[in-house]
């Protein structure tokens, strides 16, 4: 029995005192203070006071006990501790004073949100908009109006968040209270609402749930050093760590020939790599500067080549994590100056803007601690920024983030015009992209006639790229700029389409690509039977799109199989009575798996796609085993017969290996309908039973690990 030990470092935490006044009234008593989940209500002093609130950043709401008064815009309280000048973290209570102000009218009932969430696109990004509304009481009739909205036209209330995974951001609203911004998920199941609050109560709009499974890749490399005097060695045995801009990290050992391997990263995610060996009392770490930081390829390993350590300079030192404070941003336009501090400190500290490291930060040392100061410029609307600090012991610390709104945003609209031969009453879709390739609009696009125009609002001043997507025809790509309050833009769309009965294949195998390699390759023909009718509609044009899908115990992956984008580019083209025929001849390369790799071709057109073959082809590729090692013996259990909707739990606890007790086991689904393991790499996971056809049947593979690398293949 293997005993595992995890000691937990508690969040720092601080009590909080936030003072409440009445514009230039007084304090005000009796008022009810929302700091996240939190609740206090305001003494004869006007102070609600929070005792050991973790660290963080927390969106604050009050409700006056007096009528007519309320709180004012966006207001968020980022609590973090505090230091003197001698670098002593400070015990005191955080304290903050918050001035309601008088607003013109106060709504009878809490407000409503009207919000939409487009569905999630390739990068995991979502984009969430739609407009909250308040009720106004006149004359005893009440009616709506836009949210927080005074007779001026001036913005007198603001508290409207959305929470996505339990972490809440303010929203900024036009001035008919409309919003747009989008959400970049994280791996697996995303929960997203939003809230919106007056002085009567909070309104909650219908939960939605975003599911982001990412593209992988994997990265290999070699790591070596130098020793004073001596010649280059392999770094056998460093300390390898591959970090995300959360945070989370992955962690691995260089063999004995200094190679390491990350694999299943996410792909277009980027990384920062790290590594650390200790030989004869000398430390030597990876420099870490921007040739360190990496994107995750998709479907493919990336190799990053031989990595030289360097001798670091004695360092204090440091037991458990860094502590990171930032000081309040300085806007000056669109640059931001971010300064801080950290203690408890002997590595490196990186900045991270909207999730992402943008930088390396130069460190100044002041006493036992370290100061920092960097400016950037940022693009977006609305910003998260924070430090990351990691000490040469691996731990690392995230500050909380500071959010900032860029106020000097210019908005304009476009009105796009679309012009089609036919086909009103097509639903297509149509997404807009920004400068930075985000994604800003994504909506369902209704031809309504032979023009049809869409008016794109709230967009900022910038760059943009779209897409274009109907069925039946020519998919487009364009571009247009916004730089003034209403521009317009126009395209015109051509019919097109293949049927996917016109596509077959033929000569397609799939084979090593050479005796002993790892590399698996696999060509054939693509035929393209286009009745002579529809040749003159497809406009020499191929919208068609072919993948290569491999399956192994990594999971499904898939690459693109390079086709050409026009007809006449066809190896051969024939016409055979009333048919022309194009034929494409294609290869792809793949780097197989360890084990029974799966390979077939998944063909999409805008009509639909297939998979092909039925099938998939088979390779197996043994890796070269220790000859005194002992591969374990696999047992998947008995078939077993259940019912629809019963939890089903696979045994293979009854593995077992001579030579080493410690096993590791991994589970995948080779038939039947799809279904979702839990835990599988895990020697029981478990699934939901799916409703069969009679007859039909689900069918599992089971690979065993031991210690020295030795595995075993076996189906259930």
């Amino acid at each position: 029995m293997v005993e595992l030990n995890i000691a937990l470092d508690a969040i720092p935490a601080r009590d909080v005192i936030v003072t409440v006044e009445l514009g230039t009234s007084g304090v005000a008593e009796g008022a009810t203070v929302y700091l996240g989940d939190l609740q206090q209500v305001t003494d004869a002093n006007g102070q609600a006071t929070f005792s050991a609130v973790p660290e963080g950043s927390y969106p604050l709401s009050i409700v006056a006990a007096t009528s007519g008064y309320e709180l004012e815009g966006d207001n968020t309280i980022v609590v973090a501790q505090e230091f003197d000048s001698e670098g002593n973290l400070l015990s005191t209570p955080q304290s903050e004073t918050i001035s309601l102000v008088a607003v013109e009218w106060v709504s009878p009932l809490p407000p409503v949100i009207d919000a939409t969430i487009s569905s999630v696109d390739s990068s995991g990004t979502v984009v969430v908009e739609g407009s909250v509304i308040e009720y106004r009481l006149e004359n005893n009739q009440i009616y709506p109006t836009a949210y927080g909205i005074a007779d001026d036209g001036e913005r007198m209330r603001q508290a409207v968040t959305i929470i996505v995974n339990g972490e809440a951001t303010p929203l900024v609203l036009d001035q008919d209270s409309v919003f747009r911004t989008t959400v970049n998920l994280r791996e697996g199941r995303n929960h997203l609402n939003l809230t919106a609050r007056n002085s009567v109560g909070v309104a909650s709009s219908q939960p939605a749930m975003r599911v982001y499974f990412p593209d992988f890749g994997s990265v290999t490399g070699v790591l070596s050093y130098t020793p004073d005097g001596g010649s280059s060695q392999a770094a056998a045995n460093a300390r390898v760590t591959l970090m995300d801009g959360r945070g989370q990290g992955r962690v691995t050992r260089a063999d004995a020939e200094g190679n390491f391997r990350f694999t299943a990263l996410q792909a277009g995610q980027s990384y920062r790599l790290g590594a650390l060996l200790e030989s004869d009392g000398v430390r030597y770490t990876l420099s870490a500067d921007a040739s360190n930081t990496l994107t995750a390829p998709s479907g493919s390993r990336l190799d990053l080549g031989t990595k030289a350590l360097v001798e670091q300079a004695l360092q204090q030192t440091i037991n458990g994590a860094p502590i990171v404070q930032i000081n309040p941003p300085v806007l000056t336009g669109s640059v931001v100056t971010v300064t801080g501090r950290l203690g408890n400190f002997n590595g490196s500290a990186e900045l991270i803007v909207n999730r992402e490291p943008v930088e390396t930060l130069t460190l100044t040392q002041n006493g036992t601690l370290w100061d920092f100061s960097t400016t950037v410029t940022l693009i977006e609307p609305q910003n998260g920024i924070t430090v990351r600090a990691t000490n040469l012991n691996g731990q690392s610390n995230l500050a909380p983030p500071r959010l900032i709104t860029l106020n000097t945003i210019e908005y304009g609209s476009v009105g796009l015009t679309i012009e089609s031969p036919a086909g009103i009453g097509t639903e297509g879709r149509l997404q807009v992209m920004n400068a930075e390739n985000r994604i800003v609009i994504d909506r369902p696009t209704i031809l309504t006639g032979t023009t049809t125009t869409i008016t794109l609002n709230n967009l900022p001043f910038g760059s943009y790229s779209y897409q274009l997507f109907m069925p039946g025809f020519v998919g487009q790509l364009n571009n247009f700029v916004v730089d003034e309050a209403s521009e317009s833009a126009s395209v015109t769309l051509s019919s097109t389409g293949i049927d996917l009965s016109w596509i077959s294949f033929n000569s397609v195998v799939a084979e090593p690509q050479s005796e002993g390699s790892t590399l698996a390759k696999m060509s054939g023909n693509l035929v393209l039977t286009v009745p002579q009718s529809r040749v003159e509609s497809l406009g020499n044009q191929l919208p068609l799109a072919m993948q290569l899908m491999h399956g192994s115990r990594e999971g499904v992956l898939s690459q693109p199989v390079g086709l050409p984008a026009e007809l006449p580019d066809a190896d051969t083209i024939t016409t055979v009575a009333d048919q022309t025929i194009y034929t494409f001849s294609w290869t792809a390369y793949r780097e197989m798996e360890p084990g029974v790799n799966r390979f077939s071709l998944r063909v999409s057109t805008q009509r639909g796609e297939f998979n092909y073959p039925n099938r998939p082809f088979e390779l197996a590729l043994v890796e070269d085993l220790n000859q005194t090692n002992t591969p374990p013996v696999a047992d998947a259990g008995s078939d077993q017969t259940v019912s629809a909707g019963v939890a089903v739990t696979l045994e293979g606890s009854a593995s077992s290996d001579t030579e080493s007790p410690a096993l590791a086991y991994h589970w995948m689904q080779l038939d039947g309908p799809p279904t979702r393991l839990t835990n599988p790499t895990s020697a029981t996971p478990t699934f939901m039973a799916p409703s069969l056809l009679n007859g039909a049947e689900l069918t599992f593979e089971l690979t065993v690990f031991d210690a020295q690398g030795g595995r075993v293949v076996i189906g259930w």
